[in-house]
């Protein structure tokens, strides 16, 4: 018997012995989930455990707030912000960080902040001004494009407010996002692992199979090394770079003006798959991550299509007052429909526990299920719990 043979059986000896999870943990390069025994075996966990990589699994903030579609609803803004502990509450709601308390938190928006409501640049603005002044704070902000964002861009207005949204606002908000896209302050996608080790990858609608292959393919035949890491964040560098090169191309062209009563044409910059719109939405391409209903990562999820090695974090399909989640945990959606009356948005603790906080009718928190604690008619939900469904 061979030296190698005897190290081959030693070592499966070893893997039956103890199990995969002991050697998990035996090594610190190798990912490692911090969550119930149930997750051992879900497909996260399988993932994870066949294409190991290296997340950085101490966070720098005590906790992520996560917020979803806004849609120029400057009260709902001012509420969520308030209840979550960000903003100063009293009579009057300003956007401004509270005073120091010793947390720091990290604040996603995933999208969608103009279109419908009255207040589409006040909201943006909002955001812009806690983004600058969140490192003064011991915070930061990260802001995503949404699709509605992505229509503006290419001169698309059907759905902005007629009583409030000028073209020449509209064209001075959208010089805007060209130059935050720019500046790299607002972005396609966002990747961490800082939050209990988790991967978890955020874009305003989410990311389908087909779209998965179609930008990892393209990102391999792209590359420049071959440095093992999360698909997550492939796909997340991916989409930026491919958002800020067609931006840049945009501003570089007659599509931009500076003079903002001249309007911006992006489109015909924008046609990368990625800003595809689905069937599902009576587009005729894949459904890129701001266009993807999510009903379309439900039925991914509860068919198990395929292992992922990340959360998926999106907005843009509404449910009044709910955040959503696929089985496993898998996809969570914090569209809680904001315009229409609701409230709601997701905690996630530096441990990686998600919770949702959800704000509802009365008659509709006494229908409410999972482990919840109501107070001024607020809820919050476990949704950790969730992932042993």
């Amino acid at each position: 018997m061979t030296y190698q043979t005897e190290l081959i059986i030693l070592l499966l000896l070893l893997l039956f012995r103890v199990g995969p999870n002991a050697l998990l943990q035996s090594s610190p390069d190798v990912f490692e989930w911090n969550y119930p025994a149930c997750w051992e075996t879900s497909n996260l966990k399988a993932a994870a455990f066949v294409q190991p990589h290296h997340p950085n699994s101490s966070s720098n903030y005590d906790k992520m707030i996560v917020v979803g579609d806004i849609h120029g609803n400057w009260n709902g803004l001012m509420e969520v912000l308030a209840h979550a502990g960000l903003i100063d509450t009293g009579s009057k709601l300003q956007c401004a960080w509270r005073e120091k308390n010793g947390e720091s938190v990290l604040l996603i928006q995933t999208g969608d902040v103009v279109d419908r409501g009255r207040f589409a640049t006040e909201c943006f603005q909002c955001l812009q001004h806690l983004q600058a002044t969140a490192e003064m704070f011991g915070h930061r902000v990260i802001r995503l494009l949404g699709n509605h964002e992505l229509l503006w861009l290419g001169a698309q207005y059907d759905y902005r407010n007629p009583d409030t949204d000028s073209l020449d606002k509209i064209n001075k908000l959208t010089m805007s996002v060209v130059d935050d896209i720019l500046r790299k302050q607002l972005l396609g996608s966002f990747y961490t692992e800082q939050f209990g080790g988790i991967p978890m990858l955020f874009t305003h609608a989410g990311l389908r199979k087909d779209m998965k292959s179609n930008i990892l393919s393209r990102a391999i035949q792209g590359a420049t090394t071959t440095t093992m890491t999360s698909d997550g964040k492939v796909v997340s560098e991916f989409v930026n770079d491919v958002l800020y090169r067609d931006i840049l191309e945009c501003y570089n062209s007659r599509g931009y003006s500076a003079n903002y009563k001249d309007k911006i044409r992006c489109g015909i910059f924008l046609t990368d798959v990625i800003y595809s719109v689905g069937k599902e939405r009576r587009g005729s391409s894949i459904g890129g991550v701001m266009w993807t209903d999510y009903h379309i990562l439900e039925q991914e999820a509860n068919d198990n299509v395929t292992l992922w090695d990340f959360v998926q974090i999106v907005g843009h399909t509404l449910e009044k007052g709910k955040i959503r989640t696929t089985s496993k945990l898998k996809s969570t959606c914090v569209d809680a429909g904001m315009l229409v009356g609701g409230r709601a948005y997701l905690s996630v603790s530096a441990q990686g526990r998600f919770h949702s906080f959800e704000k509802q009718p009365a008659q509709q928190q006494q229908a409410a299920v999972f482990p919840t604690t109501t107070t001024n008619r607020w809820r919050k939900r476990d949704l950790t719990s969730l992932m042993c469904v």
